[in-house]
């Protein structure tokens, strides 16, 4: 796990490592379709997020920019409420386009902190301000349909 995330800091620590990648010889051995997914990679989401809440086929993810933003985002293969059951919970995460949807890199990491009635009530607000401006942001680059 460990050499795991080395390599994802350091793909994720420089973008242009995207666009070196699709120019080398292992990129010629993939389709268009698998290409085109590795290119909307250069617009993931990297930070700490709260998982607000759990919905039927995704998760809400809330950024803790100062115009917060309600990420809608999906796992691969698993619910994410599979991993964190009880939001409200704090992760740090990689979120990536990936057809169509928000998913996260497979790496998660929570963190252990209890978010009482003060904070719950503050995040709703947040959730309840950024829906207002913004709307569920469904997939990254988010703005764009």
């Amino acid at each position: 796990m460990e050499e795991k995330l080395k390599a994802r800091e350091v793909l994720f620590g420089q973008k242009e490592y995207i666009d070196q990648f699709l120019k080398s010889e292992h990129a010629q051995k993939l389709n268009g379709d698998e290409l085109a997914i590795i290119n909307s990679w250069k617009y993931f989401e990297k930070g700490s997020f709260f998982i607000y809440k759990h919905l039927k086929n995704h998760s809400i993810f809330l950024d803790g920019s100062s115009k917060p933003k309600a990420l809608t985002v999906s796992g691969i293969f698993d619910p994410i409420v599979e991993l964190f059951p009880f939001p409200p919970v704090v992760v740090e995460a990689v979120l990536l386009p990936f057809k169509g949807r928000i998913i996260y890199d497979g790496m998660m990491m929570g963190y252990s902190i209890f978010l009482g009635p003060g904070i719950r009530r503050c995040l709703k607000d947040t959730y309840e301000k950024a829906k207002r401006d913004f709307g569920l942001i469904t997939q990254l680059p988010w703005g764009q349909a």
